[in-house]
């Protein structure tokens, strides 16, 4: 998500302002979201990168000419960013997902009769059944397969790093955060995002080692980055790699 700040002066509200979004929206094809508040004297616009929604935050007292005028100033900050949006892809038979960095295609077959079978070239799973009236979805399939890799992985790699340091930690969950790709809490409780498990296999190892290094050093310290420098000590490459590329793990829909 980009975003940009812009400080203006607030006014009384113009009848016209809602005419305004429809205006923006089929003259510069502006899909426009809006959010009033009395506690912003700033107009905040964000450009989301997957659907390219405008998603704006403005005092609840505003003139439409000051609304109008930024949306123009910036239309070619806008345009900028609409052409960087990521293409979204919805999980379905056939198309290729990354594992562990590597590209497989997914499909399920009657004659699977594992929970999943992964080679270097494809994902399958079972092909959906019935049960209770209801079929099984194949993206709930592939999702609790990556949430199975993603436990397989995690946890061994923060089993090793934590002995490495002598510490322990309490558990480890999976979840599909937006904003952060892992979390250790003050009662050593570790979180991952499952989709980490897409990206290269060192990526994620260092996604472990900084979490398993706040188990240490509840900061960021210098001391801190010393202890994921030990535990991983490529680990500035595979930062610049999710800052980089990181996003394209959040195009696939399931």
């Amino acid at each position: 998500m980009v975003q940009i700040v812009k400080k203006i002066l607030t006014q009384t509200n113009s009848p016209s302002f809602e005419s305004y979004l429809r205006y923006a929206n089929k003259v510069y094809d502006l899909d426009i979201k809006i959010n009033k508040s009395k506690r912003v004297r700033r107009i905040t616009l964000r450009v989301c990168q997957f659907s390219g929604e405008l998603r704006l935050t403005v005092p609840s007292l505003i003139r439409v000419g000051a609304f109008s005028n930024f949306i123009e100033q910036h239309l070619d900050w806008i345009n900028l960013q609409k052409a960087k949006i990521i293409k979204q892809i919805q999980i379905a038979e056939g198309i290729k997902i990354p594992i562990f960095g590597l590209e497989r295609i997914i499909l399920s077959e009657s004659e699977c009769w594992e929970d999943y079978s992964l080679t270097s070239e494809k994902l399958t799973v079972p092909t959906p059944i019935f049960q209770a009236k209801h079929k099984i979805n194949f993206k709930d399939q592939i999702k609790n397969v990556l949430i199975q890799l993603s436990n397989e992985f995690f946890n061994d790699v923060c089993q090793r790093d934590s002995a490495k340091l002598g510490v322990s930690f309490s558990k480890i969950s999976y979840k599909d955060p937006k904003s952060r790709w892992g979390s250790c809490s003050s009662e050593r409780k570790l979180m991952f995002s499952w989709r980490l498990i897409m990206a290269p296999r060192e990526v994620s190892a260092y996604v472990a080692a900084h979490e398993v290094a706040h188990l240490v050093h509840m900061n960021h310290s210098k001391s801190f980055w010393e202890t994921v420098r030990f535990l991983c000590p490529d680990y500035m490459s595979h930062r610049v790699w999710l800052r980089y590329n990181g996003k394209m793990l959040h195009r696939f829909i399931f």
